[in-house]
């Protein structure tokens, strides 16, 4: 469940596709055809690791998928997304932390981020 959660982190979104990418040609899987072939069978860790990948990647892709669904619905989910940010950003100025990216509210600008 943790490596699922994590793998909805931005910070890990470019490591993770090259992973799922390298994953799925090493199974020998083109334009994700045959996504059931993913799974790979030959030893109960390579088959919990393949399926952990697979779960991590669809949540991943269900988490950015915002940005396809109707504008009425994109923009309410954006102000939802950075709302939970900049409270985030609120909490770590309050206890003297590093504002993490895209948290603070005074500098951050939501329509290029």
């Amino acid at each position: 469940m943790v490596g699922i959660i994590l793998a909805t982190d931005m910070a890990r979104h470019a490591s993770d596709l090259a992973n799922f990418k390298n994953l799925m040609e090493q199974r020998g899987i083109k334009n994700g055809a045959n996504q059931a072939a993913i799974i790979d069978t030959d030893s109960p860790k390579k088959e919990f690791d393949t399926r952990q990948t697979l779960l991590e990647m669809t949540v991943h892709a269900a988490d950015v998928s915002t940005q396809v669904r109707p504008f009425d619905i994109a923009i309410q989910w954006t102000w939802l997304l950075f709302e939970e940010f900049f409270e985030q950003g609120d909490k770590e100025k309050e206890q003297k932390l590093p504002v993490s990216f895209l948290c603070d509210r005074t500098t951050t600008c939501i329509s290029t981020s």
